[in-house]
């Protein structure tokens, strides 16, 4: 498995030169950059850019081998131009398109960092916190918990309850921000 990971995230770079939008990797991932090593089964990416070019993304991938996979937009119609999800042998890969005001802002403020010794963009810690506050599974309040741990001299506070308010989060932000009191 680590080898088919290897490859889909040396794959990025590659697939954003020749679509040049910004991009980040979300997730499980990037939780593994701000917070603690977290073991996932998939990439997630955010893309930037307009309907366009994420279509024309959705054909790039399949010229690198990424397999698309239909049946889940079969299954789930309402996400149709909002995710693309292929795989790379047995690893599922999303790409996602920001879906509000909070996500566009995440491609402003995304961040290169270096994960497995790939050179790839990640949000900004405070953003994949609110991310996965928006989510609000158990483990994405458990990965919000993690980051703020590993990261608490560094992130902008202030930035993190604009936001927090803005998106309704306020209460779990708190939450997770609550062992640093």
């Amino acid at each position: 498995m680590a080898d088919i990971i290897d490859r889909t995230l040396s794959l990025l770079p590659v697939l954003f030169r020749q679509l040049p939008v910004p991009y980040v990797v979300i997730g499980g991932f990037a939780v593994n950059v701000w917070g603690l090593e977290r073991a996932t089964l998939d990439v997630d990416v955010m893309v930037g850019g307009r309907a366009r070019q994420f279509d024309l993304l959705t054909t790039l991938v399949v010229q690198y081998g990424l397999a698309p996979q239909a049946q889940f937009l079969e299954a789930n119609p309402l996400l149709r131009g909002v995710v693309f999800r292929c795989r790379m042998e047995n690893l599922h890969v999303d790409f996602l398109r920001p879906r509000d005001a909070h996500d566009r802002q995440v491609l402003r403020r995304r961040r290169e960092e270096t994960f497995a010794g790939h050179r790839l963009w990640f949000p900004a810690p405070e953003d994949l916190i609110l991310m996965k506050l928006k989510v609000g599974r158990d483990r994405d309040f458990d990965d919000a918990m993690r980051i703020v741990e590993q990261n608490t001299t560094g992130l902008n506070y202030h930035y993190l309850a604009r936001w927090g308010r803005k998106l309704g989060v306020e209460e779990e932000l708190n939450y997770v921000l609550r062992p640093l009191g």
